[in-house]
């Protein structure tokens, strides 16, 4: 798990669940959180499979043992999309106007 100056409990609950947690440096310039976040992730890992998840999101109990079965049956990369979960009108209303303009506002990527 990796705490990029999270204010929630998530890295917390991560520890007390058993996870290892990463704390990120501080955001350089040029840097957005997630891409942060998910580079020291990566550098952290040292498995054969990573799964990357968002505190925001709740998978439903399986699905990395359904994405695990894929990789067993021969897929080299498998993805699912998980629900968000908004818990208010605005939250509903800005969360898919936020995904759709990531490119206006950040730039394409690469």
């Amino acid at each position: 798990m990796v705490d990029s100056d999270d204010r929630s409990p998530t890295a917390a609950v991560a520890t007390q669940g058993g996870a290892r947690v990463v704390v990120a440096p501080p955001l350089p310039p040029g840097w957005v959180g997630k891409p942060w976040a998910l580079q020291h992730g990566l550098e952290a890992a040292s498995g054969a499979v990573l799964a990357t998840l968002d505190a925001d999101t709740r998978p439903r109990p399986g699905l990395f043992a359904a994405l695990a079965r894929e990789l067993d049956d021969g897929a080299d990369l498998v993805t699912a999309g998980t629900r968000f979960v908004c818990e208010t009108a605005g939250e509903r209303l800005l969360h898919p106007a936020m995904l759709a303009t990531l490119v206006y506002r950040f730039g394409p990527a690469g």
